[in-house]
């Protein structure tokens, strides 16, 4: 697969998911450099999708905000190096509202949570790393 504007940027899908009930999709992908990445797709009336949105890049885990047909999500996508994270904590910076998600199993994961509808400012979020015993995982412990 190639991105417009980028020199061949080949791209392994790791996993797909519906948000919800709703006609979007993300995509999680891996590039050719092991970043990791998403997409959101959009299905329409004729069962045909396109691609609304994608980005990459080499942080360990990101966050994103997505607007779909039924209301907006918040989606986190990154890596679990040797499985050290037990759950993730996405809190909005400018909004009261926070949701976890549990990724102790999986290596490479797409995450997502609808957010309230009276939520404004959906984006960005602060991402706090936690491990099985609910310890706060500092980012250099992933250098070592």
């Amino acid at each position: 697969m190639e991105y417009r504007g980028s020199k061949n940027i080949n791209i392994e899908v790791l996993d797909a998911v519906q948000l919800g009930d709703t006609t979007s999709y993300a995509i999680l992908f891996e590039t050719q450099s092991n970043n990791i990445g998403y997409a959101h797709f959009i299905k329409g009336w004729n069962g045909i999708f396109k691609i609304d949105h994608s980005g990459h890049g080499t942080n360990l885990a990101s966050y994103q905000s997505i607007e779909t047909n039924k209301g907006r999500y918040g989606i986190l996508v990154g890596k679990n190096p040797d499985f050290k994270i037990d759950h993730i904590e996405a809190e909005l910076y400018y909004e009261k509202f926070s949701f976890t998600s549990h990724v102790s199993s999986e290596e490479k994961f797409v995450k997502y949570e609808q957010l309230p509808n009276d939520v404004k400012e959906p984006f960005p979020a602060k991402l706090t790393f936690y491990d099985k015993k609910g310890t706060e995982i500092e980012l250099t412990a992933f250098l070592v």
